[in-house]
């Protein structure tokens, strides 16, 4: 090894050991509620797939899957790995979530080379997002997908191209909703095509039909493989048929409706980017003024400043070119969330919190410059705002990391009780020991709207469970069970009261009622969670 390649090393290695230390020391923080919650309905799904497919069907042949199979594979080897728990199933996010740093840490130095306090303020800014540590240890698709979705976004500024489809096949091969997010890496490819090719349209035009067959070979390689595996299973494409269930649903919202609909996204979504509310408006004023000044600085140029900018300062013409990007990819992915009817849950815009960092970051380096200019030390001001902005975001990391906001899958309610509210779930662990202590093999267990959880939590047990995911439970039904060689019960949680009162009702019709058999009192004992009954004769 060379003196220079020594000498380089000896520089380097103490940032790299603060760099695994850091990395660390988020993998710690983000692993610490794995435990801590019961699943969501989705996560609960997701796991009972996993399940399967680590117990009994490999290769999913009995499972038409909405979304494509990467995650529930990965949740599957890691029940194989570490024991079927909620803290295995949620590793594979956990991991991603931690990981996700190095790739955006390479997009930053790649569209800021010049600046290198971006890619340290952008790390920062995604390590201590609210909406970041709420969702990196969980089981949902949308966690995936952003680590893809900046993968693809650091191979396109490396020039990648065939990885970079790769990369973007994996993000839609994790769940198909990253197509809405194309306008990240699309924007950045097409700024790296601009810049490379000198704006001579002859060599665009050759470089454009060579990227773009790089990248859709790349991007159907993944596609194709999930396809033919679906085909190969016999069942319907996970891709097309989640695709098609979405897609029913999803339409443009009443004109009328955009402005509230946008506010929403503020309040329930946007707001937990970072810092919510009071100082949040104060950060998004600033991300606000700082585009806006961009925008008026090559409006004012006639969109000449970066080419002049190339042969004064190339790195500044490049990162005003990649702030336009960023802020054009931000104002189309807000602009159909809002004008489509996309449920305002605040998963749908995880992936944007990475790029939004970036261009948060930039504003913030705007600022330290502008910032007493008589100062010269650059890098004090900037450590300033940095220090600032981090303390600013530490309480609300923490009231993300012991479930004190109003975000994650098990939230989506916003209020109340419900299979929205925080905790909702708790003690349905429980529900297992009962059944397999207490029921006869055979038995029959009715439910309403638990289908996906009782697919995990009651996994492997001898016992009937009719599906049932949305329906009011039919007293004609059950009482045909009740009357069968085995027993049959229903289990209630605390919210579904009036189901409760619906179902004793019919039952008393026929001379059955509702036993207690059970009580789940979580935690402290002050709340009961789910009651099991049996269906006996009056």
């Amino acid at each position: 090894m060379s003196r220079v390649a020594i000498r380089n090393w000896q520089i380097r290695w103490p940032w790299l050991l603060v760099g695994l230390v850091f990395l660390a020391g988020l993998f710690i923080l983000r692993f610490l509620p794995a435990g801590q919650t019961r699943f969501a309905v989705d996560e609960a799904h997701h796991s009972g797939w996993a399940l399967l497919i680590a117990h009994g069907d490999p290769f999913m042949r009995t499972i038409a899957a909405d979304k494509p199979p990467q995650l529930y594979y990965l949740v599957a080897a890691s029940f194989k790995l570490f024991g079927d728990s909620e803290v295995a199933a949620r590793l594979p996010n956990t991991i991603l979530g931690v990981l996700l740093l190095l790739p955006l840490w390479g997009l930053a130095r790649r569209l800021y080379p010049a600046q290198p306090g971006v890619a340290l303020l952008t790390c920062g800014l995604f390590a201590f997002s609210p909406l970041a540590q709420i969702y990196a240890p969980t089981v949902f698709t949308d966690p995936l997908m952003a680590f893809w979705l900046v993968v693809c976004a650091w191979l396109v500024t490396a020039r990648r191209w065939f990885w970079a489809g790769i990369a973007l096949g994996l993000a839609i091969c994790g769940k198909q909703q990253a197509l809405f997010f194309l306008p990240f890496p699309v924007f950045l490819a097409g700024l790296a095509l601009l810049w490379d090719s000198s704006f001579k349209l002859k060599i665009l035009f050759r470089k454009l039909l060579r990227v773009v067959s790089q990248v859709v070979a790349g991007t159907a390689l993944p596609v194709l493989v999930v396809f033919l595996f679906d085909k190969w299973r016999g069942q319907t494409s996970s891709l097309a048929y989640g695709a098609a269930l979405n897609g029913d649903k999803l339409g443009l919202a009443a004109p009328t409706a955009w402005v509230s609909r946008l506010g929403n996204w503020w309040e329930r979504v946007l707001q937990y980017f970072f810092i919510p509310n009071p100082f949040g408006l104060l950060l998004l004023a600033l991300l606000v003024i700082y585009s806006g000044w961009v925008i008026r600085q090559l409006i004012q140029a006639r969109f000449y400043l970066p080419i002049k900018l190339r042969k004064q300062d190339p790195a500044e013409g490049f990162g005003r070119l990649t702030d336009l990007a960023l802020i054009a990819g931000i104002i189309v992915v807000l602009a159909w969330h809002t004008a489509m009817t996309f449920p305002v849950w605040d998963r749908y815009l995880l992936p944007m919190v990475p790029f939004a960092a970036l261009l948060v970051a930039r504003a913030l380096v705007w600022v330290a410059g502008l910032l007493l200019p008589r100062f010269k030390r650059f890098n004090l001001k900037l450590a300033g705002i940095a220090l600032v902005t981090f303390a600013l975001m530490v309480v609300p990391l923490a009231q993300a990391e012991s479930d004190q906001l109003p975000l994650g899958g098990d939230y989506l309610a916003f209020s109340g009780r419900g299979p929205g509210a925080h905790h909702a779930y708790d003690g349905i662990e429980q529900l297992a020991t009962f059944f397999k202590n207490n029921a006869p093999p055979g038995s029959v267990v009715f439910h309403e709207e638990m289908d996906w959880h009782f697919s995990y939590y009651l996994f492997g047990l001898p016992i009937q469970i009719p599906s049932n995911h949305s329906q009011p439970l039919d007293p004609a039904v059950v009482a045909k069970a009740a009357n069968g060689p085995t027993p049959a019960y229903v289990v209630f949680a605390d919210w579904q009261k009036a189901s409760y009162e619906r179902l004793s009702k019919g039952l008393a019709v026929s001379h059955l009622w509702l036993e207690e058999a059970y009580d789940v009192y979580p935690g402290n004992g002050e709340r009961l969670s789910f009651a099991v009954y049996r269906v006996t004769s009056i």
